[in-house]
């Protein structure tokens, strides 16, 4: 277990740098912008379907967010293609969830 944690840490490590190294903020046209936050989305997709067993609420909450069906929250489906047609769909009802917790002093 120790070393598909590893793993996955190391794929939760790359899609940073590749957030970082293609700045996507500073992407010239809607289209490279738009590749490159859906590559990253679909790796977080695969993130979540991997670190389920681990972290199962939060990975939980993740797969809602992007709208990921049962059915593909499977070992199977945790591929990611290059050149494959990804389509962003998000559950904003969920952002609050996983991106704006308070924490307050003492929470433990």
């Amino acid at each position: 277990m120790k070393g598909s944690l590893q793993t996955v840490i190391g794929l939760i490590q790359q899609t940073n740098q590749y957030l970082n190294a293609s700045e996507f903020w500073t992407a010239k046209n809607k289209q490279e912008q738009h590749t490159i936050i859906a590559t990253a989305s679909e790796a977080l997709r695969v993130i979540s379907v991997l670190l389920y067993p681990v972290v199962p609420s939060y990975s939980e909450l993740l797969l809602k967010y992007f709208r990921v069906q049962e059915k593909d929250r499977v070992l199977d489906k945790c591929r990611i293609e290059a050149g494959r047609s990804v389509e962003i769909r998000y559950d904003w009802s969920v952002r609050d969830k996983l991106f704006m917790r308070k924490l307050r002093c003492g929470d433990n």
